[in-house]
């Protein structure tokens, strides 16, 4: 199966799903993630942007980060594979963008022994988050 990203999948890895993300860094600490907004904000007006894809295969997850500068000069890209052993939990959540309440979004999590990312999926529902983090968790737990 061909891939947005471009990432190469070895034999027998099958793709569960492949999202568009900001790669900004989330964490528990409400205050770090306030930090992380307020970077974001300025880093925003100055045309700096964290884009990438978060791929969830049967046999690992690979993120492939790229910033962009300047809104047209990409300064890196990383790509890391992270092994199903070394994630301790996945699930989503639904926030609500405007307040608090209104609004909601929803967002796949997973959460490591060394990293944790937060992926917004645009146009779902809760049914379908369900679903996604349900398929996340048995893809990865196999």
């Amino acid at each position: 199966m061909a891939v947005k990203s471009g990432v190469k999948l070895s034999d027998g890895e099958q793709v569960i799903v492949e999202l568009e993300a900001e790669m900004w860094p989330v964490t528990k600490n409400y205050f770090v993630n306030l930090g992380t907004q307020i970077i974001k904000f300025f880093a925003g007006i100055c045309g700096t942007k964290y884009k990438g894809y978060v791929i969830v295969t049967n046999k690992r997850i690979i993120e492939i980060s790229k910033s962009t500068f300047c809104f047209a000069f990409t300064t890196g890209s990383v790509v890391r594979s992270i092994m199903p052993h070394s994630i301790l939990d996945v699930g989503y959540e639904r926030v609500g963008i405007f307040l608090g309440c209104f609004c909601p979004a929803y967002f796949l999590f997973y959460h490591g022994h060394t990293r944790s990312r937060s992926v917004k999926l645009m146009g779902f529902n809760e049914e379908q988050a369900a679903k996604l983090a349900s398929d996340v968790y048995n893809a990865i737990g196999k």
